[in-house]
């Protein structure tokens, strides 16, 4: 039995040593994440009402990585345009179909939309960071509706939107896909 008690008596003094190892140091041993690996947080960016995307958010990363997104955004957009225009149906527009191509602004953000007949593409520009989204989208008489693809915080989700009656603004929620909700006006 002597034996026994030395090998826990051990065990104990090793046990010991690494715990105050680890509070005294202030740091785990190297070994202790790799045992222990740190749980990722799951990222749930922040929207605000300045558009698709909050751009203090965005303002703060790596601008090489944005140019990168931007780029690839700029090839997908061009591709789903030729589809827009080569696609007979898409072009087909009803008489009272409401035409809400162009320009349009909305705190601090400028949309531009594509229309051909009822299909929709549009482009989020917030200044000083360029492209900030991008969706394609629908619409049947006064209600929009987006599927935006791309933010440059990396997000998707939907945009709702209701035309006013003199078509000179729309109002509506984006919603991420995280089920963050933000309020939407845009005005030309």
């Amino acid at each position: 039995m002597p034996e026994e008690g030395k090998k826990s008596g051990a065990f104990a003094q090793i046990a010991i040593a690494v715990v105050i190892a680890m509070c005294v140091g202030g740091t785990s041993p190297w070994w202790f994440k790799e045992i222990f690996p740190p749980k990722p947080d799951p990222v749930q960016p922040a929207h605000n009402d300045a558009g698709l995307v909050d751009t203090q958010n965005i303002s703060q990363q790596d601008r090489s990585d944005l140019a990168k997104r931007q780029k690839q955004l700029e090839e997908e957009l061009a591709n789903l345009k030729r589809e827009q225009q080569q696609n007979p149906q898409s072009r087909r527009q009803n008489k009272n179909q409401p035409n809400i191509g162009g320009t349009w602004t909305g705190e601090g953000s400028t949309y531009v939309i594509t229309q051909s007949g009822n299909s929709l593409t549009l482009e989020e520009y917030t200044q000083p960071l360029g492209k900030t989204a991008a969706g394609t989208g629908r619409i049947n008489g006064s209600d929009i509706n987006f599927s935006i693809f791309w933010t440059a915080a990396g997000v998707t989700g939907t945009l709702h939107l209701s035309l006013s009656d003199g078509g000179d603004e729309m109002t509506g929620t984006f919603t991420d896909t995280y089920g963050n909700q933000a309020s939407q006006t845009f005005s030309r």
